[in-house]
């Protein structure tokens, strides 16, 4: 496949990791990539989007793959949750 007869609808991993495969062109409605995998921050506290998709952080290909599309920054993760 070329780009040329490529379209990948959607930023997150897999339609990033798509466009890289296939050199095609990736559409996103959001104004930033990263899909279920997006993080925003608010109120000094960081929220993910999709919840768990971190979790595969300790496979190496997966991180590697992540390293090649952005900086990585780890935290160490204090959570809770409350009735």
């Amino acid at each position: 496949m070329t780009s040329s007869n490529t379209l990948i609808l959607g930023g997150g991993f897999s339609g990033l990791a798509a466009g890289i495969a296939t050199d095609g062109t990736v559409y996103e409605a959001l104004e930033h990539p990263g899909g279920l995998g997006h993080e925003y921050e608010m109120n000094g506290y960081r929220f993910s989007v999709g919840g768990g998709h971190w979790l595969f952080s300790q496979v190496a290909l997966v991180t590697a793959f992540v390293k090649c599309l952005c900086d990585i920054k780890r935290y160490k993760r204090k959570s809770s949750v409350y009735f």
